[in-house]
Protein backbone atom coordinates (compact mmCIF):
# COMPACT_ATOMS: atom_id res chain seq x y z
CA UNK A 1 0.00 0.00 0.00
CA UNK A 2 1.56 3.52 -0.84
CA UNK A 3 2.50 6.15 1.95
CA UNK A 4 0.32 9.29 2.27
CA UNK A 5 3.26 11.04 0.52
CA UNK A 6 3.30 8.62 -2.10
CA UNK A 7 -0.83 8.93 -3.20
CA UNK A 8 -0.20 12.91 -2.79
CA UNK A 9 2.76 12.91 -5.92
CA UNK A 10 0.57 10.80 -7.72
CA UNK A 11 -2.65 13.00 -7.26
CA UNK A 12 -0.26 16.16 -7.90
CA UNK A 13 1.94 14.64 -11.05
CA UNK A 14 -0.78 12.22 -12.97
CA UNK A 15 -4.16 13.47 -11.71
CA UNK A 16 -3.17 17.43 -11.43
CA UNK A 17 -5.08 17.99 -8.20
CA UNK A 18 -3.79 20.74 -6.28
CA UNK A 19 -2.08 20.11 -2.84
CA UNK A 20 -5.19 22.15 -1.10
CA UNK A 21 -7.77 19.96 -3.34
CA UNK A 22 -6.05 16.78 -2.34
CA UNK A 23 -6.83 17.64 1.39
CA UNK A 24 -10.84 17.81 0.73
CA UNK A 25 -11.06 15.16 -1.01
CA UNK A 26 -12.96 12.04 0.16
CA UNK A 27 -11.58 8.57 0.46
CA UNK A 28 -14.08 7.83 -2.38
CA UNK A 29 -13.63 10.65 -4.12
CA UNK A 30 -9.67 9.74 -4.56
CA UNK A 31 -10.30 5.89 -5.46
CA UNK A 32 -12.50 7.35 -8.42
CA UNK A 33 -9.51 9.51 -9.15
CA UNK A 34 -6.92 7.02 -8.92
CA UNK A 35 -9.16 4.53 -10.79
CA UNK A 36 -9.73 7.22 -13.89
CA UNK A 37 -5.90 7.83 -13.41
CA UNK A 38 -4.81 4.60 -14.30
CA UNK A 39 -7.29 3.89 -16.97
CA UNK A 40 -6.16 6.92 -18.98
CA UNK A 41 -2.44 5.43 -18.40
CA UNK A 42 -3.35 2.03 -19.29
CA UNK A 43 -5.28 3.70 -22.68
CA UNK A 44 -2.15 5.64 -23.32
CA UNK A 45 0.09 2.98 -23.03
CA UNK A 46 -1.91 0.33 -25.31
CA UNK A 47 -2.22 3.60 -27.91
CA UNK A 48 1.67 3.80 -28.21
CA UNK A 49 2.00 -0.03 -28.68
CA UNK A 50 -0.43 0.07 -31.40
CA UNK A 51 0.90 2.99 -33.06
CA UNK A 52 4.77 0.92 -32.44
CA UNK A 53 3.67 -1.93 -34.36
CA UNK A 54 1.43 -0.23 -37.20
CA UNK A 55 4.69 1.61 -38.24
CA UNK A 56 6.88 -1.60 -37.29
CA UNK A 57 4.43 -3.66 -39.86
CA UNK A 58 4.45 -1.31 -42.52
CA UNK A 59 8.15 -1.09 -42.48
CA UNK A 60 9.00 -4.91 -42.65
CA UNK A 61 5.70 -6.23 -44.25
CA UNK A 62 7.19 -6.31 -47.49
CA UNK A 63 9.79 -8.65 -45.89
CA UNK A 64 7.94 -11.19 -44.43
CA UNK A 65 6.55 -14.48 -45.51
CA UNK A 66 2.98 -14.14 -47.55
CA UNK A 67 -0.24 -14.72 -44.77
CA UNK A 68 2.11 -13.48 -41.59
CA UNK A 69 -0.75 -11.14 -39.88
CA UNK A 70 0.34 -7.73 -38.00
CA UNK A 71 -0.94 -9.84 -35.05
CA UNK A 72 1.49 -12.63 -35.23
CA UNK A 73 4.33 -10.22 -36.87
CA UNK A 74 3.80 -8.20 -33.21
CA UNK A 75 1.24 -10.13 -30.88
CA UNK A 76 0.68 -7.65 -28.26
CA UNK A 77 -1.24 -9.15 -24.20
CA UNK A 78 -4.26 -7.34 -24.68
CA UNK A 79 -4.77 -9.08 -28.41
CA UNK A 80 -7.42 -11.90 -28.74
CA UNK A 81 -6.53 -15.19 -28.91
CA UNK A 82 -5.86 -15.84 -32.57
CA UNK A 83 -6.16 -19.29 -34.55
CA UNK A 84 -2.77 -19.58 -35.72
CA UNK A 85 -4.11 -22.55 -38.31
CA UNK A 86 -6.86 -20.24 -40.49
CA UNK A 87 -4.55 -19.81 -43.83
CA UNK A 88 -4.69 -23.95 -43.72
CA UNK A 89 -8.39 -24.11 -43.43
CA UNK A 90 -8.55 -22.12 -46.64
CA UNK A 91 -7.87 -24.37 -48.57
CA UNK A 92 -10.38 -27.08 -47.26
CA UNK A 93 -14.05 -27.33 -48.44
CA UNK A 94 -16.65 -26.05 -46.04
CA UNK A 95 -18.80 -29.06 -44.55
CA UNK A 96 -22.31 -29.03 -45.49
CA UNK A 97 -23.34 -27.82 -42.10
CA UNK A 98 -21.06 -24.41 -42.72
CA UNK A 99 -22.77 -24.23 -45.95
CA UNK A 100 -26.22 -24.70 -44.80
CA UNK A 101 -24.80 -22.05 -42.21
CA UNK A 102 -23.88 -19.63 -44.66
CA UNK A 103 -27.12 -19.97 -46.91
CA UNK A 104 -28.85 -19.20 -43.72
CA UNK A 105 -26.97 -16.46 -42.69
CA UNK A 106 -26.48 -15.12 -46.40
CA UNK A 107 -29.03 -15.77 -48.29
CA UNK A 108 -29.06 -17.84 -51.86
CA UNK A 109 -27.53 -14.23 -53.76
Amino acid sequence: MPSIEETLATAIIEGGVSYSDFLLLTLDEWRAIAEAITTHQERTYRNQWEQTRLIAWHAIAPYLKEGVSIYQMLPLPWDPPQNHNHTDRAHEQPSDEEIERMMRRFGNS
